[in-house]
């Protein structure tokens, strides 16, 4: 952070870059995969996060904010429901504990010593912010689906 005392204006151009980097889910890690060319691959060839995030990369600034914003929403939603539904609750602390950690570790990138720290801490932002897509769908099946009130079903 004290690289900002100095170079106050690059904070949001570090800023805005670890934001679409996290989007695009494209990130320089050093041990990357090598075609036979020896070129360098950031991403795994079959997994569809990089062709989604490049799609949504021009919407970064305001997509990525929102996101963890939605995340927490349900989140929160679902950790205020009865506590007899506690898979529920759990799932909802979960979402919001991937919120806190994807913060964290984009405030770390961010407020490192610059473009240099990006490198190293956008890899766990981007895991926060994807990998928690298909939690986020199963807690709004969850929000969608919320039993009525009455005795809780025989299990026996």
């Amino acid at each position: 952070a004290s690289f900002y005392l100095h170079h106050p204006s690059r904070l949001l151009n570090v800023t805005e870059t670890g934001i679409r980097d996290v989007v695009k889910a494209r990130y320089p890690l050093p041990n990357t995969t090598r075609t036979e060319m020896a070129t360098p691959q950031v991403v795994c060839r079959i997994c569809i996060i990089p062709t989604a995030g490049r799609a949504l990369e021009p919407g970064a600034l305001i997509l990525w904010p929102a996101w963890e914003l939605v995340v927490l929403a349900v989140g929160v939603l679902l950790a205020r429901r009865r506590r007899r539904e506690v898979q529920w609750r759990a799932l909802g602390f979960l979402l919001i504990t991937t919120v806190g950690f994807a913060v964290f570790h984009l405030s770390t990138a961010i407020l490192g010593d610059g473009y240099a720290e990006l490198g190293k801490h956008v890899f766990p932002a981007v895991v926060d912010t994807w990998m928690v897509t298909a939690l986020v769908a199963l807690g709004l099946v969850g929000l969608l689906t919320r039993r009525r009130d009455g005795p809780p079903p025989d299990v026996g």
